[in-house]
């Protein structure tokens, strides 16, 4: 499920992970399908900022927590960051004293999810020697190269690095795809298979049932691997506060990639949401939609995006271009006014903040990321500068770079 909104912000996220070299927040990508996600939730003390090309954090004062001297740094996951080094490996983590916990032994990572973190290694990577000084390659371009296992918080693997794709756990559960295969199962804790690589695509679990792609069709299963909602749909999201939008209709193809799965036609418009039984709430005539959020889901109807409650009545029916689904009470918008800027509206379709910003992120911590671009360099990554305001558009860090 794609949109406008959902690219640029894709485009974000790539530019994020370009600096990082990290690639450790686009885990869908690992993933041939087409699944809409929910959003994760969880809590958030520390942000990082970027100082004269390091990176380090802040708390939500704006008071520098660990000083910028990494090459790049993820979000913290209970109380583990992912940390960029210089080196051989890249990525090693650090605690939020900014002390490593776990030394760089790996060329890619991510974020701690259920005491468990996947990591993995380039197998293309290379050294090289200039002037006495030894160098290695940068990360892989495809995130397939990588061989991707699991480690716990002292950095022991509990599975060796033989899965080609993964993601985070989830209740209890990862999804994997070991190299050389074409199956998707689900692992345990101790990395043993409790559901079996047979299928063409999963999503993680979600309020107990996780998303499936089988024989060209998406369905829901429990944890025995038992079909709780039949394969029928020709797309799917995860479930979120009691229900999932599915799409009926339509056809599906393969990406000319040979790995993305999505469905197409225009005219096919119809979808709906169901609770956990795989029984319609309501329907909708759209181009997309997306998972529930904090009592509301995002719906696009005629290239226009906008919210549905629970009932499926149109909630925030305006002109205002909608960006982003609700996080912690905003989502954010396309203000169409003298000169078009980002801004967030509350649940009422109310704007409460204006700004003037080249890109803006959602809140979390009750901070918002912003970005600012040097004019005198069109875009370009290497000279953006990023910082932070409030709820109240208050500069908690001024953008640097």
């Amino acid at each position: 499920m794609t949109d406008s909104s959902h690219c640029q912000r894709s485009e974000e996220i790539m530019r994020y992970l370009a600096r990082t070299v990290l690639l450790a927040v686009c885990l869908t990508v690992l993933m041939p399908v087409s699944f809409a996600v929910a959003q994760e939730k969880h809590s958030v003390d520390l942000f990082e900022i970027k100082v004269n090309g390091k990176y380090g954090f802040i708390d939500q004062t704006g008071k520098v927590v660990i000083e910028p001297k990494f090459e790049g740094v993820y979000e913290f996951s209970e109380g583990l960051a992912v940390a960029n080094f210089r080196g051989k490996f890249f990525a090693g983590f650090i605690n939020q004293s900014g002390k490593t916990i776990i030394e760089p032994q790996f060329d890619i990572a991510s974020k701690f999810s259920e005491g468990l973190a996947w990591v993995g290694f380039d197998p293309t990577k290379t050294e090289y020697k200039i002037g006495g000084h030894t160098f290695y390659s940068g990360p892989a371009s495809d995130s397939f190269n990588y061989n991707i296992g699991f480690i716990d918080k002292t950095g022991k693997f509990i599975t060796e690095p033989i899965f080609s794709d993964a993601r985070d756990f989830s209740e209890g559960l990862a999804v994997v795809k070991k190299r050389g295969d074409k199956k998707f199962g689900f692992i345990d804790r101790s990395g043993k298979y409790v559901l079996e690589p047979i299928y063409d695509g999963a999503s993680s679990f979600s309020e107990g049932l996780a998303a499936v792609f089988v024989k060209g069709k998406y369905g829901f299963i429990d944890k025995t691997g038992k079909f709780v909602v039949k394969p029928i749909f020709t797309d799917a999201s995860d479930f979120s506060e009691g229900m999932a939008c599915v799409k009926i209709g339509g056809r599906i193809r393969k990406h000319n990639s040979g790995m993305q799965i999505t469905t197409t036609g225009r005219d096919d418009r119809d979808f709906v949401y169901i609770n956990k039984t795989g029984k319609v709430v309501f329907y909708i005539h759209a181009d997309d939609c997306r998972p529930f959020q904090e009592g509301l889901a995002r719906i696009e109807v005629n290239g226009q995006w906008s919210f549905v409650d629970i009932t499926g009545k149109i909630s925030l029916d305006h002109n205002t271009e909608v960006l982003s689904d609700f996080s912690e009470g905003l989502a954010m918008v396309l203000l169409a006014d003298e000169n078009v800027s980002f801004g967030f509206i509350d649940k009422a379709g109310n704007v409460v903040l204006r700004t003037n910003y080249a890109l803006v992120d959602d809140f979390r911590g009750g901070l918002v990321k912003v970005t600012e671009y040097d004019p005198e360099h069109d875009r370009d990554v290497v000279y953006e500068r990023y910082g932070y305001i409030d709820r109240t558009g208050k500069v908690i860090w001024k953008p640097t770079r």
